[in-house]
C-alpha cells in the first residue's frame, strides 16, 4: 500500500519564505526610515526602535570572515 502525504500550503509557504530574524530587520528598517521623515510611528515603535538601535550600537558587526573588529583591543 502506497500512501501520498500531502502538506498544507501554509507548510509550503514557511520553507519558502526568509527567515523570521531577516523579515523583522527589513520591517524595522522600514519604520525607522519612515520615522527619520517625520511621520509618526507611536510611542512604542519608537521605544522598540531606540532599543533595536541600541542592540546594534553595543554588539557592532564583525569585519571580514575571521570575526576581525578594528575597535577590538586584543
Amino acid at each position: 500500500m502506497k500512501y501520498t502525504v500531502k502538506r498544507s500550503h501554509r507548510a509550503i509557504r514557511e520553507q519558502q519564505y526568509p527567515p523570521v530574524g531577516d523579515q523583522l530587520d527589513a520591517i524595522w528598517k522600514v519604520i525607522g526610515v519612515l520615522n527619520s521623515h517625520g511621520i509618526d510611528i507611536g510611542e512604542e515603535a519608537r521605544g522598540i526602535l531606540a532599543r533595536i538601535a541600541e542592540i546594534k550600537d553595543g554588539t557592532p558587526k564583525l569585519v571580514g570572515s575571521i570575526g576581525f573588529h578594528p575597535d577590538a583591543t586584543e
